[in-house]
Parts: C-alpha cells; structure tokens; sequence
C-alpha cells in the first residue's frame, strides 16, 4: 500500500500535491500534476483493465505516459526518461483521490 498525503498550495493559483517519502508517489504525483486536465482519461485507461477486463491499456499525455497491466503500471517521463511501478490497484486509488482534491480548487 502507497503512503502518501495530498496537499493543496495556497495563493493565487493553488494546485494539489501529493506528498511522499515513497518515489514511486512522487513520480507518480508529478504525473497527476502535469496531466491534471486529462485525470478522466487516465482513470478511463486503469478502468479499461481493472473494470473491463482488457488485458492492457496504455495512456500518453503531454509529458508522462503509462502502460497499465491489471496488476503493474510503469509510468514514463518522457521529459526526463525517469519513471517508475506501481500497483494497478494503488495507482488507481491515488488518481481517484488526486482528482476529487483537484475538482475542489476554485479556480
């Protein structure tokens, strides 16, 4: 299981955070960060696999990318080449809680 916190900044243009002592939630917050505007499509892909039943799914955003398999998800910086594994399953949990902290920020 992940341990993680997800903060909200303040000032003029506050944005959620995920806070972790954990690398894999670091990367993985700085995915959700810089795809914030795409979050549906990317909980549609872990959807696709964990609700569906497809074998795989794949998602590409403006800088990160993820291959998602029911149990792995590797996701790619294609800024940097870093990235990182995951479980599915956490994964999933932590997009679904990123975007709900996410939707709460009057913009």
């Amino acid at each position: 299981m992940l341990k993680y916190k997800i903060t909200v900044t303040h000032g003029k243009h506050p944005i959620a955070e995920v806070k972790s002592e954990d690398e894999r939630c670091v990367i993985a917050g700085e995915m959700l960060l810089a795809e914030r505007g795409l979050l549906q499509n990317l909980l549609d892909a872990v959807n696709s696999v964990l609700k569906d039943g497809e074998p795989c799914s794949s998602f590409a955003g403006n800088a990160f990318s993820a291959y998602i398999t029911p149990d792995i998800t590797k996701i790619s910086n294609e800024i940097t080449d870093g990235g990182t594994e995951l479980p599915t399953t956490d994964f999933k949990k932590l997009i679904k809680e990123y975007k709900r902290k996410n939707e709460r920020i009057k913009r």
